[in-house]
């Protein structure tokens, strides 16, 4: 199986990341937090987006949702800052810490309303959902309602993608794509990356640079 390299990057790498040299690194996509909540939006993200585009990566966005603000109200604080354009990643939403007691129904409808206020802008595709090899048995029934939906699994080991599909995707289409291998943490089995001065994600697309093209948004 073929894969792509990209990376994914917050306030935490801050602005001044070279985009080039990251590109050159082996990287040809890299995924920019933009926003979280209802009023949070990252003082990284325009910079990073351009950069990432101007370097001739694939570029996507993401959303790191609230489990307490009014999802539609975070779809809106999202799409102030990030127009979906063709050529990119389908945009991501970043499913992450839960709170203790917080039930899988009140899980699933923050979840539900913030696809059903953002999918509208594109065109008939649908959000990547980002989350763990667990996520979807703890809170979402075994993810069988989203199915349909892309998937970028966040698991750090050494196991083959496929042992890390959750079973609610396994033998779906498009399934789980992207996968989150690791958090670059352990500088002796993962080097830094040129280009940036600190840790960083780094994820793979399962498919080829071909694939990934077909993946990203068109018809917009």
């Amino acid at each position: 199986m073929a894969f792509v390299n990209g990376i994914d990057v917050s306030d935490f790498q801050g602005n001044d990341i070279d985009w080039n040299l990251v590109k050159e690194s082996g990287y040809s996509f890299a995924i920019a937090k933009a926003t979280q909540g209802s009023g949070n939006v990252q003082s990284s993200f325009a910079h990073n987006i351009s950069g990432i585009r101007a370097a001739g990566m694939i570029a996507g966005a993401y959303h790191f949702l609230s489990w307490t603000d009014d999802p539609a109200a975070q779809a809106a604080n999202f799409l102030s800052v990030y127009t979906p354009r063709n050529g990119d990643i389908p945009p991501a939403l970043d499913c992450e810490a839960v709170p203790g007691g917080m039930s899988s129904d009140a899980v699933m409808a923050q979840i539900s309303g913030f696809l059903q206020a953002v999918e509208p802008h594109l065109k008939g595709a649908r959000m990547l959902l980002y989350m763990s090899y667990s996520f979807p048995g703890e809170y979402l029934n075994g993810g069988s309602g989203y199915a349909g939906h892309p998937l970028w699994v966040a698991a750090y080991n050494d196991d083959s993608y496929q042992s890390n599909i959750p079973p609610g995707w396994a033998g779906k289409t498009p399934g789980m794509v992207m996968w989150q291998y690791s958090d670059g943490s352990i500088p002796t089995t993962q080097p830094p990356i040129a280009g940036l001065g600190s840790s960083v994600d780094r994820n793979r697309f399962i498919g080829d640079l071909a694939a990934l093209k077909a993946f990203a948004l068109k018809n917009l």
